[in-house]
C-alpha cells in the first residue's frame, strides 16, 4: 500500500498531466478547445492542490521540484484565463526556484521569460524588462537561439508599449534575423507583424501595412490560419487609423471568419470588438454596441477578463455617443472594477480617463479633473510615456476650462516635452492645440488662432489624422474676433 507521501506525489503527477492535456486540447481549437476548457474548469481545484503540494515540497523531493517546474509550462495558454497576473507570478516564482534547485538552465530561462510576461500584463514594464534581460542572458549562455529570438521580441513589445518604438524596432529586427537564420518562418511572420505595430506607433501607417502584408503572406504560405487571422486584424486596425473604415471592416470580417473556423472564441471576441470600433467610427453606433455585446459574451465565455475590460470600456464610450452618460459611467465603472481585480493597471488608467471624459461632457469639470489626476499618477507609475502625455493634455484642457490658464500652460509644456522625446508627431500637434486653448483662456485669441493653425498644419500632414475639432475651434475663434471688431470699429 503506498504511503501518504507517495499518494500525494501520484495526485500531483496526475493533475500536472491533466493540465498538459488541457493545453494540447486548447491548441487544437474548435470543439477540442471547448472540451479542454470544460475539463480545466472541472478539475481546477485539484490542479491547484497538486501544484501547491509540489511547491511546498520542492526543497525535500526531487520529483516534487520537477513537477513544480513543469506545472507552469503545462498550463500555458489556459492559466492566464483563470489566474490574475499576481497568482501566475506566485506559481512562476516557485517554478523558478525549482528549476534553480534542479540546475535546469533551460527551464530557468523559460520561467524568467514568463515572469516578464506576467509583469508586462500588470503594466510593470521596468520589472518585465529586468526579467527579460535575465532570460536573454541565459538563452545566449546555453545557445538557445529560438529562445533568444522570442525574448528579443518580448523586449520589443515592452519598449513599444513604453512608447520607445525605435528601441522596439531594434529588438524586433534582431529577433527577425534569428528567425530567418533558423529558417523559422512562423516566428519570422510574428516579428514582421510586430515591426508593423512599432511603425504604426511611430505614425508610419503605410510602412506598418507593408509589414502586416508580409506577415499575412507567410501565414497563408504556411497554412497558419491563426497567424493569418491576427495579421488581418492588424491590417484592419491600420486601415482604421487611415480613416478607411470600410476597408478595415473587410479585414476584421476575414479575421472573424478564420476565428470561427478554428473555434477560437477568444480571438473571435477580439474580431467582433474591432468590428464594433469600425462601425462606431462610421457613426453606426447602435451596430457598434451589438458587436461589443457579442465580443463581451465571447470573452466571458472563455474567461478572457482582460478583453472583457476592453469591451466594457468600449460600451461606455458608445453609450456616451448615444447620449446616455449615466449608462456610460456604469460601464466604465464595471471596467474599472474588473481591471483592478485582475491587476491590469493600464486598463485601470484608461477607465479613469474615460470616467473623467464623461464627467467633462456633463459639465462636471472638477470631477473630471480628479479622474484625470488619478489617471496621470497611474500612467507615471507604470512608465507609459505616451499615455502620460495624453493625460497631461486632458488636464491642460481641463484647467483651461476652469479658467486657470497658467496651470494649463505648465501641463502643456510637460506634454510637449514628452511627445517630442518619443517622436510622436500626432501627439505634438495635439499638444500645440492644447496650448492654443490655454491662450484663448487668457483672452489672447490672436495667439490662440496662430497656435491652432500650426497644430492643424502639422496634423494635416500626417496621413492618419483628421483634426475636425481644431478646424471647428479655429472657426469659432475667428468668428469671435470678427464679432468683436464689428462691435468696436476702429476710430
Amino acid at each position: 500500500m503506498p504511503s501518504f507521501l507517495e499518494a500525494q506525489l501520484r495526485h500531483a503527477k496526475h493533475y500536472e498531466s491533466l493540465l498538459l492535456k488541457v493545453k494540447e486540447l486548447y491548441k487544437q481549437g474548435a470543439q477540442a478547445l471547448q472540451a479542454g476548457l470544460a475539463l480545466f474548469e472541472t478539475e481546477w481545484a485539484n490542479i491547484q492542490i497538486g501544484q501547491a503540494w509540489a511547491a511546498a515540497n520542492l526543497g525535500k523531493n526531487h520529483e516534487a521540484a520537477r513537477l513544480c517546474s513543469d506545472y507552469s509550462d503545462s498550463g500555458a495558454h489556459v492559466l492566464d484565463l483563470r489566474q490574475t497576473p499576481m497568482q501566475r507570478i506566485a506559481w512562476l516564482q516557485n517554478a523558478l526556484t525549482a528549476a534553480e534547485q534542479l540546475q535546469d538552465r533551460g527551464d530557468q530561462g523559460r520561467h524568467l521569460g514568463n515572469l516578464g510576461n506576467a509583469y508586462y500584463e500588470l503594466g510593470e514594464y521596468r520589472t518585465a524588462l529586468a526579467y527579460y534581460e535575465r532570460r536573454l542572458q541565459i538563452a545566449r549562455e546555453i545557445n538557445d537561439r529560438r529562445g533568444e529570438g522570442r525574448v528579443l521580441g518580448n523586449l520589443g513589445n515592452t519598449y513599444n508599449v513604453m512608447s520607445e518604438p525605435q528601441k522596439a524596432i531594434t529588438q524586433y529586427e534582431q529577433a527577425l534575423a534569428i528567425a530567418r537564420e533558423l529558417g523559422d518562418r512562423r516566428n519570422e511572420s510574428v516579428w514582421l507583424g510586430n515591426l508593423g505595430t512599432a511603425y504604426k506607433a511611430l505614425g508610419e501607417i503605410r510602412k506598418a501595412i507593408s509589414y502586416y502584408d508580409q506577415r499575412l503572406a507567410i501565414a497563408r504560405e504556411l497554412g497558419d490560419q491563426r497567424s493569418a487571422g491576427i495579421a488581418c486584424g492588424n491590417l484592419g486596425l491600420a486601415y482604421e487609423e487611415l480613416g478607411e473604415s470600410r476597408r478595415a471592416i473587410g479585414y476584421h470580417e476575414q479575421q472573424l471568419t478564420i476565428t470561427r473556423e478554428l473555434g477560437d472564441r477568444k480571438r473571435e471576441g477580439i474580431a467582433l470588438g474591432n468590428l464594433g470600433v469600425a462601425y462606431k467610427n462610421l457613426g453606426e453606433t447602435l451596430k457598434a454596441v451589438t458587436h461589443y455585446e457579442q465580443a463581451l459574451s465571447a470573452s466571458r465565455e472563455v474567461g478572457d477578463r482582460r478583453s472583457e475590460t476592453v469591451w466594457l470600456h468600449n460600451l461606455g464610450n458608445a453609450h456616451l455617443d448615444l447620449g446616455n452618460p449615466n449608462r456610460a459611467i456604469a460601464f466604465h465603472e464595471q471596467a474599472l472594477q474588473l481591471s483592478r481585480a485582475i491587476g491590469d493597471r493600464r486598463a485601470e488608467a484608461q477607465n479613469l480617463g474615460s470616467l473623467g471624459h464623461v464627467h467633462s461632457t456633463m459639465g462636471e469639470i472638477h470631477q473630471a479633473r480628479d479622474y484625470y489626476e488619478k489617471e496621470l499618477a497611474l500612467v507615471r507609475e507604470i512608465a507609459d510615456r505616451r499615455e502620460e502625455a495624453t493625460a497631461l493634455g486632458k488636464l491642460s484642457l481641463t484647467y483651461s476650462a476652469l479658467n486657470e490658464p497658467e496651470k494649463a500652460f505648465t501641463l502643456y509644456e510637460q506634454e510637449l516635452e514628452i511627445v517630442r522625446h518619443i517622436q510622436d508627431r500626432r501627439g505634438e500637434g495635439n499638444a500645440i492645440f492644447h496650448r492654443s486653448v490655454a491662450e484663448a483662456a487668457r483672452g489672447s485669441f490672436e495667439e490662440a488662432i496662430t497656435s491652432a493653425a500650426a497644430a492643424l498644419e502639422l496634423l494635416e500632414s500626417l496621413e492618419a489624422s483628421n483634426p475636425a475639432n481644431i478646424r471647428a475651434q479655429l472657426k469659432e475663434w475667428r468668428d469671435q474676433i470678427l464679432s468683436l471688431k464689428h462691435a468696436h470699429p476702429a476710430q
